[in-house]
């Protein structure tokens, strides 16, 4: 019966490959749209990248369009001549690399609201398209909190508020002839990433980091080339199993951060990680508040961060482990083929934690 039922799910998996052949990415130049395309490559889809950066050399879509989503008629002219059998739309305005776009509101994400808004109006002129993909995120809602219905979405930023928009949105909207979810990425991480988590590794490799609680503090963390597997993985599921769902995309089981720190450090080289007592943090992410706020270079220790990090946040995987399987990558990979990306951002002469001379 099992044999029956594995048999029956690759059948159908198959059928659906065999009709998307041609994908069209939305934010295809950043992290996880980068990987999306890798995964599209690896399994013999041909990918259409849009997106205000130009790509990266690893990471180049088969054809690639340079446009603003948030320009409708450009969207549309490139969508409608892309012939695209699928659509994933990943292109979004977010919080954590610039912290003016949260002091400006909720026009910093124009990108997030407007442009979705032009993405589904185009999407619906091409009949072509059998599958849409949209990515929202975890922000819709405080972390921790996974939101069933969109009335319990209770966001903490612009940013979570222009993508809980954005949801109602895509949700509301009539004209779509084609099978479509949502997708909740969690916290990403792996080469490619952004600066803000970058910033936590080399906390880590000069000692900068600690560890506030001996508690475990459980998360959902996502790595990279899992995600993007999920990504296609979901794209090539059954119908019935998809169609109008929302799900969330991280590791199936949440990462502890003090072994996720440990790890990173084992694998820098760098010193053990020290546990510092609450009160002495709390004490310096008040002075790191009040720097904040004269306007000087943010303070890596604040009290937002403490919250960020003294929250546990798990979220209900099973739905989308089981569409998806066994994720490609295990936790201590991951770590390792972090790190390796890491060392290559360093300036020549740089080998593990120690410093070597530079040949004359």
């Amino acid at each position: 019966m099992q044999g029956w039922l594995t048999l029956k799910i690759c059948t159908t998996t198959s059928i659906i490959y065999q009709v998307i052949k041609k994908v069209l990415i939305t934010g295809s130049s950043g992290f996880i749209g980068s990987a999306v395309v890798n995964r599209l490559k690896k399994d013999g889809i041909t990918s259409i990248g849009i997106d205000l950066a130009l790509p990266p050399a690893e990471a180049m879509p088969d054809k690639f369009h340079n446009v603003d989503i948030r320009d409708a008629s450009a969207i549309n002219r490139v969508i409608k001549s892309s012939d695209a059998h699928a659509v994933i739309h990943l292109a979004a305005t977010h919080d954590l690399s610039d912290i003016t776009n949260e002091k400006t509101g909720l026009t910093a994400y124009r990108t997030n609201t407007e442009g979705t808004k032009n993405i589904l109006h185009a999407i619906e002129q091409l009949p072509t398209v059998k599958r849409g993909i949209f990515t929202s995120t975890q922000l819709i809602s405080e972390l921790g909190h996974q939101v069933v219905s969109l009335d319990d979405a209770r966001p903490s930023t612009f940013y979570g508020k222009s993508k809980l928009i954005g949801e109602k949105m895509i949700c509301s909207f009539n004209k779509k002839p084609y099978v479509w979810m949502i997708v909740r990425p969690t916290t990403i991480w792996g080469p490619g990433m952004m600066q803000h988590y970058v910033r936590f590794i080399k906390y880590i490799e000069k000692g900068w980091y600690f560890h506030l609680t001996n508690k475990p503090l459980f998360k959902s963390y996502g790595y990279i080339e899992n995600v993007a597997y999920q990504y296609v993985r979901l794209l090539m599921a059954e119908s019935k199993n998809v169609d109008k769902k929302t799900f969330y995309l991280a590791d199936y089981e949440p990462i502890s951060l003090r072994q996720y720190a440990d790890e990173i450090g084992t694998c820098l080289g760098a010193p053990p990680i020290k546990t510092l007592p609450l009160f002495a943090f709390k004490s310096m992410a008040f002075i790191g508040d009040m720097l904040t706020k004269t306007g000087l270079p943010r303070f890596p220790f604040t009290s937002q961060r403490a919250k960020n990090i003294l929250t546990e946040y798990r979220y209900d995987l099973q739905e989308t482990k089981r569409l998806c399987g066994k994720l490609p990558v295990n936790f201590k990979e991951g770590i390792a083929k972090t790190i390796k990306w890491y060392k290559k951002q360093k300036p020549i002469g740089y080998r593990g934690s120690e410093k070597i001379k530079k040949n004359k």
